[in-house]
């Protein structure tokens, strides 16, 4: 099967396209011949070993691979159609479409026209009303938002929510979950993408360009910086008295202040990795079949363009999900 692997760290152009064999599914397993997979963030920041430094150079290169990748398959989410199944397998038949969210597990990835992946795993059957190249888009935004909102944030209908960065594929999910939950949204953009965030309910946009969201505003019971634009001690000011700051990007300053921030005032800072789960993927999935959360796709390129998807990714101006088609359309 062709695959697009990485044998070191550093820019799109380490990618390459080669043959790699096709995994066989196991007992319990499916097999998966991929349709669509994306060039996420999350991706291009393991790619180019961007990670926030220096307290997390040691422990993301034990992880990742000391002098080059442990793993060499990238593509944290894709979709496409069940071609086998393993012994046992009772929630798929061979045909079914499917999306997923592998993440970085045991090696694996979307970047390859076959994956194996556990029927008990992130995978479900895709939404009903949308294609494989929409379903694609929804995965790493739609659990990432619904781990910070939800799990992290706890948030309850009524609150108000500040998603900066609202126009990505983690914060125009963002917005979509927090509305789901009930909250009033406000999102943060550049002017381009104002009328983007205004269409998928926010009820209030502001651009970044033209006014300062963290001078005026609120007060936001919950503060969602889906893309590391902004800290905590500049966000205090427009937070309630019991307010959260979620970082999706974390860093030093994170890690110290989500253990004194509980000790020390009433205000609160969050973070951590997303703990994705197929219940969490089937919200995502319910979500989308009743209309409140809406894939953003910022554009597609084929297979041998995945070099060109990452340059995309890393100019850092994209709306919604770069989707790369591997196999055959569906």
């Amino acid at each position: 099967m062709k695959a697009a692997i990485y044998t070191r760290y550093g820019p799109p152009e380490v990618l390459q396209i080669v043959e790699l064999p096709r995994p066989e599914p196991g007992p319990g397993e499916v097999q998966i011949r991929v349709s669509y997979t994306t060039a996420s963030a999350g991706d291009a920041r393991v790619r180019g070993f961007n990670l926030p430094r220096p307290i997390f150079w040691v422990p993301g290169r034990l992880m990742l691979g000391v002098f080059q990748p442990r793993y060499r398959l990238l593509g944290v989410e894709l979709s496409g159609v069940v071609e086998k199944i393993g012994e046992g397998v009772d929630k798929f038949a061979v045909g079914d479409e499917v999306f997923a969210h592998p993440g970085l597990k045991k090696g694996r990835g979307g970047y390859a026209e076959f994956i194996v992946m556990g029927q008990d795993e992130t995978v479900a059957k895709k939404p009903t009303n949308l294609t494989l190249e929409e379903s694609v888009c929804l995965p790493f935004g739609g659990l990432t938002a619904i781990y910070f909102l939800k799990k992290l944030g706890k948030i309850t209908q009524g609150q108000r929510v500040l998603v900066v960065g609202a126009s990505g594929s983690v914060g125009s999910a963002a917005v979509q979950v927090a509305k789901h939950f009930g909250a009033h949204v406000t999102g943060v953009c550049s002017t381009a993408n104002v009328e983007l965030v205004r269409s998928l309910g926010a009820d209030e946009v502001i651009d970044y360009k033209t006014e300062s969201y963290t001078e005026s505003g609120g007060p936001y019971d919950l503060v969602f910086d889906a893309v590391g634009a902004t800290r905590f001690a500049r966000c205090k000011r427009v937070m309630a008295e019991r307010g959260v700051y979620l970082a999706a990007v974390m860093g030093a300053a994170e890690i110290f202040q989500m253990l004194w921030t509980p000790i020390f005032g009433k205000r609160r800072v969050k973070s951590g990795v997303s703990e994705d789960t197929r219940e969490d993927l089937l919200l995502v999935k319910e979500l989308a079949e009743s209309g409140e959360f809406v894939p953003v796709k910022d554009s597609v390129f084929g297979f041998e363009q995945i070099v060109d998807a990452h340059r995309r990714v890393d100019e850092w101006r994209k709306r919604g999900s770069v989707v790369v088609r591997v196999g055959d359309a569906g």
